[in-house]
């Protein structure tokens, strides 16, 4: 049996680079939407602190976020990611617990 993954991902700019780093990460998730395993990808930026920024995101099983680990488009955003953020992305993972 597959089980649905969900991530939830955290990004925080530097100060001066929100814009870009919003930008970039819709990109993102424009091709990523794409993939045959991906259920929801979605951006979200704070209220309260317009630095940061959640990625939720829904995948079919464990092989769909392998693949979407393993793909260019996620290589190319972890090559531009120092550029952009001022401290390690933290990436949660979660199963459904119903």
């Amino acid at each position: 049996m597959t089980q649905q993954v969900t991530i939830i991902a955290t990004l925080h700019a530097q100060a001066g680079q929100e814009e870009a780093l919003a930008q970039r990460l819709r990109a993102m998730a424009l091709e990523t939407r794409k993939e045959a395993g991906c259920i929801l990808y979605e951006l979200h930026q704070s209220h309260d602190d317009p630095r940061e920024f959640v990625m939720v995101e829904y995948w079919r099983d464990a092989e769909a976020v392998a693949l979407h680990d393993a793909s260019t488009h996620m290589a190319a955003l972890v090559a531009d990611l120092p550029a952009l953020v001022d401290r390690p992305v933290s990436v949660r993972k979660f199963t459904p617990a119903d």
